[in-house]
């Protein structure tokens, strides 16, 4: 879903980057930031509202879809099975 949305997939390859970048540092313990966890983190632009919804709801209609199929083939084999 996030690969058919550009400004999701961008997003994600930023994170996947600044991840990367501080991944491969090997760094001492004295030198290492200090991250203040009860303050805010910036990581740039976040999707818009539509797309997130958009995404949200591509996700919701292929769970449900997956959940009829699944019922589908339940129902299929036990009737199958009182053959």
């Amino acid at each position: 879903m996030v690969a058919r949305d550009p400004e999701a997939s961008a997003y994600v390859r930023k994170l996947e980057e600044q991840l990367a970048d501080g991944s491969d540092e090997d760094e001492d313990d004295e030198d290492e930031e200090i991250i203040n966890l009860d303050g805010p983190v910036s990581t740039g632009p976040l999707p818009s509202a539509d797309s997130v919804i958009r995404n949200v709801e591509e996700m919701l209609r292929n769970s449900v879809r997956a959940t009829e199929n699944t019922i589908s083939r339940m129902i299929l084999m036990a009737m199958r099975q009182n053959e």
